[in-house]
């Protein structure tokens, strides 16, 4: 029996599906300490959050937001990341999904407007500090 089992855990397929299973569980674990934390630290700002982004300027209020913290992080992905794990904890602590998404879609369009605002000033950086000798 011992040596079956053995068998089995050497397996690398089952290493993977072991691997897969536990990443699932730590992503799971992971929402849960969000939405924990959002009703925790939050609790008394809620009524001013949500009339942020209850309100008819939560649209460009989001935009700006990710356009300036791409502009900050220099990651997109990084603030994509980051603003879907902050719009589910906020929908899982009351917030309603018709909020978050019109909260949480043009931050993200933001983000990618923020990387090409600082792609284009990276271009003018390198465009001025170098020769064209030295471009090509």
């Amino acid at each position: 029996m011992t040596e079956a089992l053995t068998k089995i855990v050497k397996n690398e397929r089952f290493r993977i599906l072991g691997l897969l299973v536990f990443g699932v569980f730590l992503f799971i674990c992971a929402l849960e300490g969000v939405e924990y934390g959002f009703k925790s630290i939050f609790s008394e700002w809620q009524v001013q959050i949500l009339s942020m982004i209850n309100a008819d300027v939560a649209p460009l209020t989001g935009l700006a937001v990710g356009m300036l913290s791409t502009a900050l992080v220099q990651s997109s992905s990084a603030v994509i990341a980051a603003t879907m794990v902050s719009m589910a904890g906020l929908v899982s602590s009351g917030l309603p999904l018709s909020s978050a998404i019109v909260f949480g879609v043009p931050m993200v369009l933001g983000a990618n407007i923020g990387t090409t605002i600082t792609n284009t000033i990276a271009l003018f950086g390198i465009k001025r500090a170098t020769t064209s000798e030295e471009f090509k």
